[in-house]
């Protein structure tokens, strides 16, 4: 990019040009037809199937921590996602039976709770204490397949 400039800037200063004549934009222009004459290589790195070959590194991410690890892929995280979810369920589930104390929740717990709800996880604990209490009632109810799906 210097060398663009600096031949533009010969070109400028040995001619006398002025800043708004025909010669100056022209200038301008092959200096940015350069720039990207100078770039096109670099293209190849932004291809998908070439940057792998050519760079060799492996996507990264951070965890909750802050350590830098190998990114995982969304199937892994919509599997923790769900294992995380399944055990707040069965949290909710003995809270509500008084087989455990609910958690105090504090920061970031709070906020998770929260998230949820907004999220309408207290719709599908709902259904599922619907589902308890048709059972304990005896009949069967349509939403006794969502409590066998959840649990």
């Amino acid at each position: 990019m210097s060398v663009c400039f600096g031949i533009l800037g010969f070109f400028m200063s040995s001619e006398g040009m002025a800043f708004m004549g025909w010669r100056f934009r022209t200038s301008l222009y092959f200096g940015k037809m350069l720039i990207g004459l100078f770039a096109a290589p670099f293209l190849l790195f932004k291809t998908p199937v070439l940057a792998g070959v050519l760079v060799h590194t492996v996507p990264t991410g951070y965890n909750k921590a802050g350590a830098c690890v190998p990114k995982i892929n969304q199937g892994e995280i919509d599997r923790r996602e769900a294992q995380r979810q399944a055990a707040k369920l069965v949290l909710d589930r003995d809270v509500a039976d008084g087989r455990r104390a609910a958690p105090l929740l504090l920061g970031w717990a709070w906020l998770d709770d929260r998230w949820d709800r907004f999220l309408g996880l207290f719709a599908t604990k709902r259904a599922l204490e619907a589902a308890r209490a048709a059972r304990k009632s005896g009949r069967r109810s349509s939403s006794s397949s969502a409590e066998a799906h959840l649990l």
